[in-house]
């Protein structure tokens, strides 16, 4: 099944036009008048079109996703932009999917903004508790099968998040440029005072802090907003608070502080992260400031985005012991132990970080999930750092696989994941390898201490066919030409009608190309036309039975035009 893409002028050749092959990638031809390019155009069956003003397609156009004018934040200010106007109308075109709950969650799609919506349940659905409860998130859906292999979570200590934040990420320091002088003092009236009741509280409980925390004075401190020594300086909350958090442990208060500045015009962003630890019941020692930046500095050293989801830690605490933080900007993720006062993990350079959701521990501490809102999943080994499985919720279903590749599933979830073999094209779902793949042992084994490497997987990829129809005058039989290539020897070629078996011939080697004649079989698949002239009868499949681990690529049969 071959194909061209065509432009009309080319730099040079006002007149010219451009048709590449899109097998090849191979430009074909054409200057103005020339002879080939009527040659080329009968050859290709080529369809003319006119290009106007807007979309130019034959059916009418939808989109599964798009720009959502209205939502977004700066609608006000684009208003009058005539792009802006021009996309209001495009959100009738949107192809939405009926939500089984309204409820469900919004899916999020990787790199796009926030204003880029996807409506309904586009491959995820929450479906309903008979019981009436809210169904789970996206994380506790996963969470809830990963215990059936043995991965079960450690639930989060309460905590109380702070709401605001003062530094220049924040939208009232980021509109001082731009606010009047009298809003802009409404507005310093505002941070001071939210930020003097914070100071209050976390004096009450650690009170250590009363000599360190105080305002921030530019004709004393001049560019340097973040304290240098974080273990010896005065910190000033005003200006640097990127992100607050207070919990409970073990009879005592904990507050975590995380504090962003950008000095100069540089744009390079500066962290310090410090833990601020009360007393316990009884003790009466003032409490103590612990200062993380230095041990933490491969995890976050003050990377920021346009949003708090990419500015702000993600923390949490798990069995009253383990601080676990992730950051979206700086793509990592962090243990430590509060008892010991060590790091245990940092995990760098995580995968999808945009779509992290959550992360959470479990409850052996030997392991830490990380959870994406479009439903992927990584688990990784805390002592080691190595990411041991990955995994998919799509559609209510669950896969978990290894990096070699072996997995486990729910009933279908092996069916909505594919992979690729390197250098060659097309993807395969993990179902179709299911006889040397599907293995739950193993999974499990990866999850337990001191387990070892799993046997190396040997799989080869599918043959490729290549089928073409050929002119015969024959009532009762088709012409078809055939071409496979494969890494092992072949072994027979099948054709099908209608899923049912009409023709079969064995062949050797690993390549062959060669004409078959076939049975017409029916009206249905056998009579229909497409294209120019066409006929899609079947599927054929180059096979080899004796190995189960190499099933049929149909999917190429059928984009070579066959059904």
């Amino acid at each position: 099944m071959m194909g061209v893409l065509a432009f009309t002028g080319r730099e040079g050749f006002a007149a010219a036009t451009s048709l590449f092959e899109l097998a090849s990638g191979q430009l074909v031809c054409c200057r103005e008048n020339d002879a080939q390019l009527a040659a080329t155009i009968a050859r290709y069956d080529v369809l003319p079109i006119s290009l106007g003003k807007g979309f130019q397609a034959r059916t009418p156009i939808r989109f599964s996703h798009i720009y959502d004018a209205p939502a977004d934040p700066r609608a006000k200010e684009l208003a009058e932009q005539d792009t802006f106007k021009d996309a209001i109308p495009l959100k009738s075109q949107l192809l939405t999917h009926r939500s089984l709950d309204p409820r469900s969650e919004r899916v999020e799609i990787a790199a796009l903004g926030a204003s880029t919506v996807v409506r309904g349940d586009w491959r995820s659905r929450v479906v309903a508790d008979a019981s009436g409860l809210v169904p789970p998130t996206t994380a506790g859906r996963i969470l809830q099968e990963l215990s059936r292999i043995g991965l079960v979570e450690a639930l989060p200590l309460g905590v109380e998040k702070i709401p605001f934040v003062n530094s220049w990420l924040s939208k009232e320091r980021g509109a001082e440029y731009t606010n009047s002088p009298a809003v802009q003092k409404r507005v310093e009236a505002l941070i001071a005072k939210r930020t003097g009741d914070i100071e209050r509280r976390m004096i009450a409980d650690v009170p250590v802090l009363k000599q360190r925390l105080r305002r921030y004075s530019f004709d004393k401190d001049g560019l340097q907003r973040l304290p240098e020594d974080p273990d010896r300086d005065a910190i000033t909350l005003e200006e640097t608070l990127q992100g607050l958090w207070r919990w409970q442990i073990k009879g005592r208060p904990v507050w975590l502080v995380q504090l962003w500045d950008s000095p100069g015009n540089g744009g390079i962003g500066n962290g310090v992260m410090m833990l601020f630890q009360g007393d316990a019941a009884g003790a009466k020692t003032g409490g103590r400031i612990v200062n993380l930046t230095k041990l933490l500095e491969t995890f976050w050293s003050g990377q920021y985005g346009e949003s708090d989801h990419e500015s702000q830690l993600k923390p949490n605490v798990y069995l009253e012991r383990y601080l676990v933080m992730a950051s979206v900007g700086a793509r990592s993720i962090a243990v430590y132990d509060l008892e010991t006062g060590k790091a245990l993990s940092i995990l760098t350079d995580i995968p999808q970080a945009g779509l992290l959701s959550a992360t959470i521990l479990s409850a052996d501490a030997r392991h830490v999930v990380q959870v994406n809102s479009d439903g992927q999943y990584f688990v990784y080994h805390v002592a080691t750092g190595k990411r041991v499985l990955a995994g998919r919720m799509v559609d209510e279903e669950i896969i978990a696989y290894t990096p070699e590749g072996y997995y486990w599933s729910t009933y279908e979830g092996a069916h909505f994941v594919e992979f690729q073999f390197p250098g060659l094209p097309g993807v395969y779902p993990f179902q179709q390898f299911a006889s040397v793949l599907n293995r739950p042992d193993i999974i499990k084994a990866t999850l337990l201490e001191g387990a070892g490497a799993p046997p190396a997987v040997r799989l080869t990829p599918p043959p490729r066919l290549e089928i073409a129809l050929q002119p015969s005058q024959s009532p009762t039989a088709l012409r078809v030409h055939a071409e496979a290539r494969s890494t092992v020897p072949l072994k027979r070629v099948s054709f099908y009608a209608d899923g049912q078996p009409i023709y079969e011939r064995d062949v050797t080697g690993t390549a062959f190309s060669e004409d078959f004649t076939i049975p017409r079989r029916g009206r249905g698949a056998l009579a229909h036309r497409a294209g120019a002239g066409r006929q899609r009868p079947c599927v054929g499949a180059a096979v080899d039975p004796a190995d189960s681990s190499r099933p049929v690529d149909a999917a190429a049969a059928r984009r070579a035009g066959w059904q």
